[in-house]
């Protein structure tokens, strides 16, 4: 079976522990991913350098492409795009449909052209997905 990883990367300390909450309470988890890493996990390297991405590839011995990276952050979204990665971008609530939070430039966006899916609920998202395994 080929591994399947979700990166809640660009989360807020305080947000981690309820995003993880969300993700790992529903019964699809482990049909969807094999295991969840965040930025614990990567010895609180800041992101958008390409290094966080380069380190935990390396770590993990994938593919870039075999990875899918949800952010909040188009800055962080976009570094993973340029070294293949699948991205979605999430909302952090701040922002209403269509529109997208950019945390780090402080400005609202619609998703970008190198983000591959966008979302505004996560687990609707993941439910849609789990349809098609």
């Amino acid at each position: 079976m080929q591994e399947r990883f979700l990166t809640p990367s660009g989360i807020r300390n305080d947000m981690i522990k309820s995003f993880y909450y969300v993700i790992c309470s529903h019964d699809w988890y482990k049909r969807v991913f094999t295991n969840v890493y965040s930025v614990e996990t990567a010895n609180y390297l800041l992101k958008p350098k390409r290094k966080v991405f380069d380190t935990r590839l390396e770590n993990l011995k994938l593919p870039a492409s075999s990875v899918l990276i949800f952010d909040d952050s188009y800055l962080n979204l976009e570094v993973a795009h340029k070294i293949g990665m699948s991205t979605v971008q999430v909302s952090n609530g701040i922002a209403e449909a269509p529109k997208f939070w950019e945390i780090h430039k402080k400005v609202f966006h619609d998703a970008p052209e190198f983000v591959d899916l966008s979302t505004h609920s996560i687990v609707q998202l993941l439910d849609e997905l789990c349809t098609y395994l």
